[in-house]
């Protein structure tokens, strides 16, 4: 939003994988700002959850927002202020993490994005707990989006991650 009112008009967007419930509605909700600056994160957010969940009520619809809500803060949240450390690091703050570390190659590369200078050890360890409580709330949803799998995914994808973080020290 900072950008456009400084007259950018052009952005290079990343898109994951589709098949990552993070991914998808980054992507849908990235779209939707790019071509409507004005809007909300949370409104647009809610769109998405609307589109892609179909939640049979607000109340529903809510806690679906909730859990990427929670994920996204579980995860930026814990981000260190070391500023510099970025810097030296990067040459610049990022506002996602990066990847293509892992990107070219013959095998992945290392989960760079769980290490240092993204989390430290207790930026790892209350992203860990952010995803388990996910985890957890994800059964009291059951049957009240019509959301073809999509929640199976969300749970799929937190189970990845956590296994991920557990091969990284705490």
């Amino acid at each position: 939003k900072a950008q456009y009112d400084d007259g950018v008009r052009g952005c290079l967007y990343y898109q994951g994988p589709p098949n990552n419930p993070g991914a998808e509605v980054q992507m849908y909700a990235g779209g939707r700002i790019l071509s409507d600056p004005s809007r909300s994160a949370e409104d647009v957010l809610g769109e998405a959850v609307d589109t892609y969940y179909r939640p049979k009520d607000a109340d529903t619809r809510k806690k679906v927002m909730g859990i990427f809500q929670r994920a996204e803060e579980s995860y930026f949240g814990n981000w260190p202020n070391q500023v510099e450390s970025f810097k030296k690091l990067y040459g610049f703050v990022p506002g996602e993490f990066k990847l293509w570390q892992g990107l070219w190659g013959k095998s992945p590369g290392p989960s760079s994005y769980l290490k240092e200078p993204m989390l430290d050890a207790r930026g790892r360890k209350v992203y860990k707990e952010g995803l388990i409580s996910i985890l957890n709330d994800l059964p009291s949803l059951e049957g009240k989006c019509s959301d073809n799998g999509r929640l199976h995914d969300i749970r799929r994808c937190i189970m990845i991650t956590l296994n991920t973080l557990n091969t990284v020290s705490l």
